[in-house]
């Protein structure tokens, strides 16, 4: 699964300057964040109870436009080996056991648009 975030960021900054400033935000969400030409390539946001059930790999882009720059977040979104294992065991043993993996897959998967969301617009916030 694949979903994209963007906000427009309005700055006369250089794009290393915004570069580190998005490195710092997430680092503070991610262990693994590293530098790419285009911008940042993240995996593991907030790695938090329900984590194991999903991977998550985002890939922050900078786009210069005539007034600023476009940051895009293009994340994939996919169930890891801990999920599918916990699905087929909970599907095998009883009704609704594989209902606990979906369900952590699920909230997950808002918790990380949501934070990827949150630091976008604080990013956009201090440069602005």
């Amino acid at each position: 699964m694949k979903f994209e975030l963007s906000e427009r960021l309005n700055t006369g900054k250089d794009r290393s300057v915004l570069i580190g400033i998005l490195e710092e935000k997430f680092r503070n969400i991610s262990p693994k964040v590293d530098r790419t030409d285009n911008g940042l390539f993240i995996r593991a946001i907030r790695a938090f109870p329900g984590s194991t059930f999903r991977l998550d790999i985002t890939d922050i882009n900078l786009i210069k436009k005539e007034d600023g720059y476009l940051c895009t977040a293009d994340v994939t979104y996919i169930p890891s080996i801990t999920f599918v294992i916990a699905f087929l065991l909970g599907l095998f043993s009883s009704g609704i056991l594989w209902l606990i993996p979906v369900y952590f897959y699920i909230t997950q998967k808002r918790a990380i648009y949501n934070v990827i969301q949150s630091v976008l617009k604080r990013v956009k916030d201090e440069v602005e």
